[in-house]
């Protein structure tokens, strides 16, 4: 409890570590499940929180996802945008002919099914208490939201590195363009928070949804997939979100339009 408290960010990060990769590893081989593997951040956060606040500090971080109130553009950003850009880079690569072949309805079928596992079981839930609801607040505490969100993408980015050791993650995430990818993509996703009074209901939903397109671009169109998981322009991929987050930056500045209610 006192390392918690005096070096919380340290301590985090560390139990984000090691839950994940530690206890994750073993309830994988015991029990054949990637829960714990895919929850490490948020488990940590709950870990780091109820040490220093207890079970007050562990309700108000939960009720932060329930925060349902916010504004409809917000709910239109975090669900469309990362299969808009995704689409975007697809037509800029020559797959127009291949796009006009899918059924809108298989395509939003599968995205929602995709939507709704990711933000659950997968990185919306299981990453964003601890990224966006407990790293993000702590660092903020000295530094601008913008510093804060890339301070946040190194922690995220390196977060996953024994990934790339331990599971073979480079056989379907490229290293240098994922690095890439993980500022803007942090930049968008605090930036998201922030403007929805600190609601984490609308990260959950951005994370998801770029998961999710990914996932149904696997699905639907592997022909325009390298290994798996992520499309084989992932450079050109990385360099529309950078064009993304700039936008916002140039909008909204270094508070990433930050509100005093979501202090």
């Amino acid at each position: 409890m006192r390392l918690a408290r005096r070096w919380p960010v340290a301590f985090f990060l560390v139990a984000a570590v090691l839950i994940t990769y530690a206890v994750g590893a073993l309830a994988f081989l015991a029990l054949r499940t990637e829960l714990v593997l895919k929850f490490g951040p948020s488990l940590a956060a709950l870990l780091t929180v109820g040490l220093i606040s207890g079970q007050d500090g562990v309700r108000d971080l939960l009720r932060r996802v329930g925060r349902v109130r916010f504004p409809v553009g917000l709910y239109a950003f975090a669900l469309l945008a990362p299969a808009l850009v995704l689409t975007g880079v697809l037509l800029t690569h020559g797959y127009g002919g291949e796009l006009s072949l899918l059924s809108p309805g298989t395509v939003l079928q599968v995205f929602g099914v995709q939507l709704v596992l990711n933000a659950l079981l997968g990185g919306g839930l299981g990453e964003e208490l601890g990224w966006r609801g407990f790293l993000q607040p702590q660092l903020e505490k000295t530094r601008s939201p913008l510093a804060a969100s890339l301070l946040v993408a190194v922690a995220w980015f390196a977060w996953h590195l024994p990934a790339y050791a331990l599971f073979g993650k480079g056989d379907d995430d490229p290293l240098l363009p994922f690095a890439l990818i993980m500022a803007p993509w942090s930049v968008a996703l605090s930036w998201i928070t922030l403007r929805s009074g600190g609601s984490l209901l609308a990260p959950i939903l951005l994370h998801a949804s770029m998961n999710a397109a990914s996932y149904t671009l696997v699905e639907l169109l592997p022909a325009a997939t390298r290994r798996g998981f992520q499309p084989a322009f992932d450079w050109i991929t990385a360099l529309a979100w950078c064009v993304v987050s700039g936008t916002i930056v140039a909008s909204s500045g270094r508070a990433l339009g930050k509100r005093p209610s979501s202090a």
